[in-house]
């Protein structure tokens, strides 16, 4: 009679096959950490330094050419007899002086 746990019986078949089944448990869980941490960890100072000036960079040329658009349409209204000399004189004034301050709520029919 063999023992149940004998090389040759079928006790040591399901423990080998339930040893690699959590082994393999362990290194996908000891993967998916892994790749998990470096996910969640923050870019590499010179990349994120480089992210926020292009965006700085971007945002930049998009007020410029919100302000450029805005002299345009004042010029097109003066040009087409809309508003006078002094009415003209007056909103390209207040456009560049207002550049340093934020434009909130002025959409390009404000001006």
């Amino acid at each position: 009679m063999m023992h149940p746990h004998d090389a040759y019986g079928w006790g040591w078949g399901w423990n080998g096959t339930v040893t690699l089944v959590l082994m393999l448990a362990v290194l996908a869980l000891v993967i998916w950490l892994v790749a998990g941490l470096r996910r969640s960890a923050p870019p590499p100072p010179d990349r994120a330094r480089a992210a926020d000036d292009r965006t700085t960079t971007e945002r930049a040329a998009t007020e410029q050419a919100v302000w450029d658009r805005a002299e345009e349409i004042l010029a097109e209204r003066y040009a087409r007899g809309e508003i006078d000399d002094d009415e003209y004189v007056r909103r390209l004034g207040a456009l560049r002086t207002g550049r340093g301050a934020p434009m909130a709520g002025a959409g390009a029919g404000a001006v």
